[in-house]
């Protein structure tokens, strides 16, 4: 399951991966474009080559002023951040 709001996706996984480190107890994490931040109570833990999974304990919501909010089941997640691409070069 993927969830989006703006430039940040949760992808649900099974499990936090062993070795990651819990770092706070709310996703704090900004837009690409606006810099607004994009705001989801949960435990965030952090992953080598700074890879960043939530687990959300209880149905919450995530939040940002300029998407609607976003319902987010209770599980697991690896937090992606959408990135634009521009490519000079575009295929003939």
């Amino acid at each position: 399951m993927l969830l989006r709001q703006g430039d940040i996706v949760l992808k649900k996984i099974e499990k936090i991966p062993g070795g990651a480190k819990r770092i706070s107890n709310i996703l704090k994490i900004k837009g690409e474009t606006a810099g607004h931040e994009h705001i989801l109570p949960a435990s965030v833990f952090l992953f080598q080559e700074g890879r960043i999974f939530v687990k959300v304990a209880s149905l919450s919501s995530m939040n940002h002023p300029e998407h609607p909010k976003l319902l987010v089941p209770p599980g697991n997640y690896e937090v992606i951040q959408a990135r634009e691409h521009n490519n000079p070069d575009p295929p003939d």
